[in-house]
């Protein structure tokens, strides 16, 4: 008996999927639509909510990373976050009780990180520093030699495998020596597999920190330098504002106020934008857009999927109708229902692997990130599980819509029910109006202020400028030769050496000391010859940098040189006009002595770092830095090719032979400040145009069924002596009042969402009126469309041919 019931249950099963694939391929269109509208909306979710566990996913991989923190400062008068700590630290936290595990990365630049492979210059990127405690916090895989001892002994080296097949072509390395630039030769002891791409760490080569006894010296630990990042797991019991008090109780000398900020390790990706971060991280408000696309969607193709179910009911209700009089019940009847619609989530589902894998490329690309498709992983359980909630959930209503028709008024030929569902899709209507004109809106305001950003004056000149990347102070003892060498040649028009690039923001902000006042907050870079007329910066009194003028150069005997100021800075030391500050005098403390400076010129206010830091006031020292590194600009000629760019480059090897050459644009350095923003704008209208895809999608479906319900009223009215205007006019009249109510909802919410986005800009675009009509005519034309198109087909046929059966 029981094998009997079991057979009948599977032959019932058998019964529901014959009928349910039979339903299906009767109603072809309705069929197709459903399945292109569920695919893509189930292919696209999919590929965010992809996207967004990836994001989320960034430093989960670490031993114990809930409880590991990085110790980040912010100097709160100047505005400046970092997101390195001083070293000194370490020697506290190991007696501190609240800090269990602690280590340091010591970052290197140039010239500690430059090294020679066969008598060839190489700059070891991402290399450095660290003791034994960096393998409890982190996970480093090593896949030959010996880790433990790199980080005990001195002069020995680990290579990334990625770095190791870079230098020398293959990843079994062990033995092989880098001879260093400023102190011994370095022996490769270790190769550790490469850090995947969700950490905050980049991380390719180590060194025993001592190995950089030789350039640091004492300031291995020191309290008044930053030189890498700190890392701390503390126990269990600590209060973090007791012990960032701890910290602060150290720093008491300090003139400016400093906080410190233990950021959590699985955090730093999203919610840090802090200067010296070891790569660019990612952006919370990013995957919360993202999240809320996917969301919006899915919704936009469940309602497509309920309103198409609903609206051809009425085609179903005799069959509804026989089967309950022949003793079926409801609960049958939804399982029915259900099944239909699982099967066709399930085709859905199948469809939309396709189209995932055609758009992940394409995605990766647009959002920079390395996403990969594994359907035997959490692909495939997020796979069924999106299958089983929109199958079950979208499923639903018309499940019980449909089995609750009664037998006596379908077979009577009343099948007039339905008015609560005519509701249900007149909402859903709205509500993807609302949506697609909403996500116009956004798109707008996204555009605007980009567009605001990249286009904002900056004072300075960044077409034909090209900039030498990653050299090292040293350059500054040849800046004659290479000015003279650059500067020869025809294609260069002029040349200074800066100590970061004008897309990067300042590194020091010292207190200036001059008429008896003390200047906080004015941001010091350093330049030198040529340096206004190389960055193209307005001269508003005075004189650039000189070659003539030897006392501009910094002088380290009398600590003086010469020193360029903005009008900011101007005014903010008092001078009424521009030129009664040249010849004044100010002062600072250098890194170990008092530097003075006379004001030899006054620029107009320029643009320095990204759009969203207000650079303030500022100045140039003349070959004056604490920073280790110098980037040389070049001012292009006008009758420069990229043919020119082999002699540059030869000429510059000849004149820095230990510098491995790196070239750039500054206007495609000043363009790579908006990655970050470009990415949000093109994902947000990439999936607007697609939900008013979707939405096109679910109005041609009710278009198409409500020209074919109607089609006897159409036939009539042409008899009557109807136009093809006033019958395409009827027919949208219903369509484009709901698209437009839905914009009554869009408006309001698009204005306060645009606004608090807004608010993370110092340089904010307006909101402008138009955008909001503009929208709601882009959607309400695409609605016009693409019903009108089906009511002038419907409107051609022949009355005779739609009325004969009457």
């Amino acid at each position: 008996m029981p094998n009997a019931s079991l057979s009948a249950r599977f032959a019932m099963l058998g019964n529901y999927l014959r009928t349910a694939v039979r339903a299906l391929w009767k109603q072809k269109l309705h069929t197709g639509l459903n399945l292109m509208g569920l695919s893509v909306g189930l292919a696209a979710t999919l590929l965010i909510v992809l996207w967004v566990r990836f994001e989320l996913s960034y430093d989960q991989m670490h031993p114990n990373a809930d409880s590991s923190y990085r110790l980040s400062s912010t100097i709160t008068e100047y505005g400046i976050s970092l997101a390195i700590a001083p070293p000194g630290l370490m020697g506290h936290f190991t007696d501190w009780p609240e800090i269990d595990q602690a280590t340091y990365l010591y970052k290197t630049m140039a010239p500690i990180n430059l090294f020679l492979l066969d008598e060839q210059p190489l700059q070891l990127e991402h290399f450095y520093g660290a003791d034994v405690h960096l393998t409890d916090l982190f996970a480093l895989s090593p896949i030959a030699g010996d880790l433990h001892r790199v980080l005990t002994e001195p002069n020995l080296l680990a290579l990334s495998q990625q770095q190791a097949l870079r230098l020398f072509g293959r990843t079994d390395v062990i033995g092989e020596t880098l001879d260093w630039r400023i102190g011994q030769p370095m022996t490769v002891t270790a190769v550790f597999a490469d850090l995947p791409a969700n950490t905050h760490l980049a991380i390719e080569a180590i060194t025993y920190k001592e190995t950089l006894r030789a350039p640091y010296g004492d300031q291995l630990e020191t309290l008044k330098t930053n030189l890498g990042y700190l890392y701390v797991r503390p126990n269990a019991e600590t209060d973090f504002k007791h012990l960032t008090s701890k910290m602060l109780d150290l720093f008491t000398e300090r003139k400016y106020n400093i906080q410190f900020e233990l950021q959590p390790l699985t955090h730093i990706h999203l919610n840090s934008n802090r200067m010296h971060e070891m790569k660019a991280n990612g952006s919370a408000q990013a995957v919360f857009l993202a999240s809320g696309l996917a969301l919006f969607i899915l919704l936009i193709a469940s309602f497509n999927f309920i309103n198409l179910s609903t609206a051809r009911a009425g085609l179903r209700a005799k069959e509804v109708g026989i089967r309950k009089a022949l003793g079926v019940n409801r609960s049958q009847l939804i399982g029915q229902f259900l099944l239909e619609t699982l099967l066709l989530t399930a085709l859905a589902s199948l469809l939309a692997c396709i189209w995932l894998e055609l758009a992940q490329p394409q995605f990766n690309q647009m959002m920079n990130s390395t996403l990969t498709i594994h359907y035997f992983s959490e692909l495939g359980v997020i796979l069924l599980g999106q299958f089983l909630l929109v199958g079950l959930l979208a499923g639903a209503y018309p499940a019980f819509y449909l089995s609750a028709f009664q037998p006596a008024r379908v077979l009577s030929g009343d099948l007039n029910r339905g008015f609560g569902a005519a509701r249900l899709r007149k909402l859903l209507i709205g509500l993807q109006g609302a949506v697609s004109i909403g996500l116009l809106i956004t798109s707008c305001g996204f555009f605007s202020q980009l567009q605001l950003m990249q286009n904002q004056p900056l004072g300075y000149a960044k077409d034909g400028r090209l900039l030498v990347k990653q050299l090292s102070r040293e350059v500054l003892r040849q800046q004659d030769e290479i000015h003279r060498t650059m500067e020869g040649l025809d294609s260069v028009n002029s040349a200074t050496i800066l100590n970061s690039a004008p897309t990067e923001t300042y590194n020091s902000r010292p207190t200036i000391q001059t008429q008896g006042l003390e200047l906080e907050g004015i941001g010091m870079k350093m330049g030198t010859a040529n340096l206004a007329e190389t960055l193209g910066l307005t001269l508003l009194a005075g004189r650039d940098f000189s070659h003539e003028f030897r006392a501009d150069r910094f002088n380290f005997q009398t600590k003086t040189c010469g020193v360029i100021i903005s009008r900011e800075a101007s005014q903010l030391a008092g001078f009424a006009e521009p030129r009664d500050a040249v010849g004044q005098t100010w002062q600072w403390q250098g890194m170990n002595d008092t530097i003075k400076g006379t004001i030899v010129g006054v620029v107009e206010q320029f643009k320095i770092g990204p759009a969203q830091v207000d650079s303030g006031p500022m100045f140039f020292t003349h070959s004056q830095s604490n920073s280790p590194r110098a980037e040389l600009l070049l001012h292009l000629n006008e009758s420069f090719s990229m043919a020119d760019l082999d002699e540059i480059q030869t000429r510059l090897q000849q004149l820095m032979p230990i510098h491995p050459i790196e070239l750039s644009f500054l206007d495609a350095e000043f363009q790579a400040l908006f990655d970050a923003q470009r990415r949000e704008q093109n994902l947000l209208f990439s999936f607007t145009m697609l939900a008013i895809g979707l939405t096109c999608i679910g109005l041609f479906g009710l278009a198409a069924f409500s020209c074919e319900r109607r089609s006897k009223e159409i036939a009539m009215r042409k008899v009557l002596g109807g136009s093809y205007a006033r019958i395409i006019t009827l027919i949208n009249k219903e369509f484009v009042a709901l698209v437009a109510l839905g914009s009554l909802l869009a408006w309001p919410l698009a204005h306060w969402g645009l606004s608090r986005w807004l608010e993370h800009f110092i340089h904010r675009v307006d909101l402008a009126w138009w955008w909001f009509p503009a929208a709601t005519a882009v959607v309400l034309a695409i609605t016009v469309a693409t019903v009108s198109a089906l009511a002038l087909n419907t409107a051609r046929q022949r009355p005779a041919l739609t009325l004969r059966d009457e």
